[in-house]
């Protein structure tokens, strides 16, 4: 039997428990073990898909969960690290800050411009916990940008912060000749739209110990909004970002090595982006999980703002997400974001102790 995802469960299937007392489970056979209701059974791909949800005490969860575990060393990987997320504390996400080294990424802010030191520097004032930087704009409907062009982008950029600060960087890019020149400086992270399903991505990020952000996507993004079709988008993106996330470890690389992001936008209407924020706890499966939501169009489909005014929204999404456990925030306005998050979670706290 082959686990296609295992993950905490949607609400609207959970019973009267806490969050960790109810787990959904995608197998491609039938199981037969106490305390699993089946759901649904459906085809997907030519297969027969079985769909399970686990209710109630925690103990007994996780005694499930350590039963699935025996399929395959990858498999256990990833409910190892899912037990041990169950009961994570509320707490506020690190920050990684947005720079784009393009001329025509969404938003005119995050762009370094002709005064791209100038941009590094009130990005580094802002003390951004990690720094996301860019060359290829992946905004719906942009052409793909050659290597060679998106490495004559990055490298003022990347060089100029890997000697002025020892934040860590985080290198966006799809193009492993990209990846391959950007290795020349003290990098941290490779943030890859594709979620590593290039094999050469994968070898150079793993060969250089390198930390993965897999993000789920359909098509690249010229085509990605002709690609929203989906039976269960909670599912599919969980089941992608869970099989990426055992063929990274099955190549050799740490599980410590491997974040999560859903990919908001991405292949993704408007209600699809919403579903899966309403649902962000679903992807708390034991990797750190990252979310890039800022000043998205989905935001301004909601406020009627444009894309420069929609640092409001921005801030609520963030402040919703962090109840919902994510780990990293991708933003283009670190200060703000921070501040009101460590705003809200000294409220939340002070009433709690005081009631």
């Amino acid at each position: 039997m082959a686990v296609l995802a295992a993950f905490p469960a949607r609400s609207r299937f959970r019973g009267d428990g806490s969050r960790d007392a109810s787990v959904e489970v995608y197998s491609d056979r039938e199981m037969r073990i106490d305390g699993v209701e089946l759901l649904e059974r459906f085809q997907e791909k030519g297969r027969d898909v079985w769909h399970y949800v686990t209710r109630g005490p925690a103990q007994d969860v996780r005694s499930l969960l350590i039963e699935l575990s025996q399929y395959g060393e990858a498999t256990r990987a990833v409910v190892d690290r899912m037990l041990k997320d169950l009961s994570k504390p509320l707490e506020v996400p690190m920050v990684m800050g947005i720079i784009n080294a393009t001329p025509d990424s969404f938003y005119e802010g995050s762009r370094v411009g002709s005064e791209p030191v100038k941009k590094i520097e009130e990005m580094l004032d802002q003390k951004p916990d990690i720094i996301d930087v860019g060359g290829e704009s992946t905004r719906p409907g942009s052409d793909p940008v050659p290597p060679k062009e998106e490495i004559k982008r990055l490298r003022p950029v990347v060089e100029y912060l890997t000697e002025v600060s020892d934040i860590p960087v985080s290198i966006d890019t799809r193009n492993p000749e990209t990846l391959e020149d950007m290795l020349r400086y003290d990098i941290d992270y490779v943030n890859d739209i594709t979620g590593f399903t290039n094999e050469a991505m994968l070898s150079l990020t793993t060969s250089a110990d390198l930390k993965c952000i897999v993000m789920h996507m359909r098509g690249d993004p010229k085509t990605m909004q002709s690609m929203t079709d989906y039976r269960d988008v909670v599912y599919e993106v969980a089941s992608f970002l869970q099989a990426q996330a055992r063929k990274i470890i099955e190549v050799g690389a740490e599980p410590e090595s491997i974040v999560v992001d859903p990919g908001l936008g991405f292949a993704k209407d408007s209600v699809q982006n919403m579903v899966l924020i309403s649902n962000m706890e679903c992807f708390r499966f034991g990797f750190p999980l990252l979310v890039g939501a800022s000043r998205k169009t989905f935001i301004g489909r909601i406020t009627g703002r444009d894309v420069n005014d929609r640092l409001p929204g921005t801030i609520a999404s963030s402040i919703f997400l962090m109840e919902k456990g994510v780990d990293i925030l991708r933003v283009h306005d670190v200060r703000e974001n921070r501040d009101a998050l460590r705003m809200y979670l000294a409220m939340k706290h002070f009433r709690e102790e005081a009631s």
